[in-house]
């Protein structure tokens, strides 16, 4: 069913641990009582930086309705002195991932994944990955990585979701910082996609700070507000986490 679209509006995603907000002015111009300005042409620079933003935000709301705290962060490596190219890491990791899925199937799990693949200028390689953890994810990860050539031993961390995964889709997205590098990321195509509720926002909760749920707290570095100089028109975005309740027994 489609939903019903508003001036001012609202798009809220709701997600495990956490509530995404965006506010917008849909309207031309700037905002009712407000003067109109004329929209400033984006420069390559800041259009670089809009597209990046977009990218990290895109894949942190999919990594926050597809993942849980202690699922796998996983950093595949290749035995000391293997030179390869991305064509060839790309293939290593597909036939990788397509032993490692039948292992989860033969379990009754679905394998959901993303997969940061870097290759340096001189050929060293590795693949960064996240995947949902199942009993014993980590010895059939382990064991699915000795059937590619050259491989060497996986190391593994756990995810948490503080931040909302912020940090894992910044890094999984970002460009090489040194030139020669090349990356590739890439996602299973069975992950949820989020879709917002879509609602009329209030013109007055769209120009004062949030004020957050119930049950959540509001985190201040997500929080942009104000007028879009290139629109001319109003936005509000922020986050709002849930707070973890204390288990019985802890201080503080």
């Amino acid at each position: 069913m489609k939903q019903k679209r508003y001036q001012r509006e609202q798009r809220t995603y709701y997600f495990h641990n956490s509530i995404e907000v965006e506010r917008v002015y849909r309207g031309k111009g700037g905002a009712r009582g407000q003067e109109r300005k004329k929209r400033k042409k984006a420069s390559p620079e800041q259009i670089k930086l809009q597209n990046q933003y977009n990218r990290e935000k895109n894949m942190r709301r999919i990594m926050a309705a597809n993942f849980r705290e202690d699922d796998l962060w996983i950093l595949l490596t290749y035995k000391k002195g293997t030179r390869i190219s991305m064509k060839e890491a790309k293939k290593d990791f597909t036939k990788f991932i397509r032993i490692l899925r039948r292992e989860y199937k033969k379990r009754n799990q679905e394998l959901k994944w993303v997969v940061r693949t870097e290759v340096g200028s001189r050929g060293a390689v590795h693949h960064h990955l996240l995947v949902n953890r199942i009993p014993d994810g980590e010895l059939i990860v382990k064991k699915c990585w000795k059937n590619i050539e050259g491989s060497g031993f996986p190391s593994f961390k756990y995810t948490y979701e503080e931040g909302g995964f912020k940090k894992l889709a910044a890094y999984i997205t970002k460009e090489p910082e040194k030139e020669g590098i090349e990356r590739n990321y890439r996602r299973s195509r069975n992950m949820d996609v989020p879709e917002p509720e879509i609602s009329r926002a209030k013109a007055k909760e769209m120009r004062e700070y949030p004020v957050a749920l119930p049950g959540y707290y509001i985190d201040p570095e997500s929080v942009t507000m104000g007028i879009n100089p290139y629109t001319g028109q109003e936005y509000q975005y922020f986050i709002m986490h849930r707070i973890k309740k204390k288990r019985k027994g802890e201080g503080g």
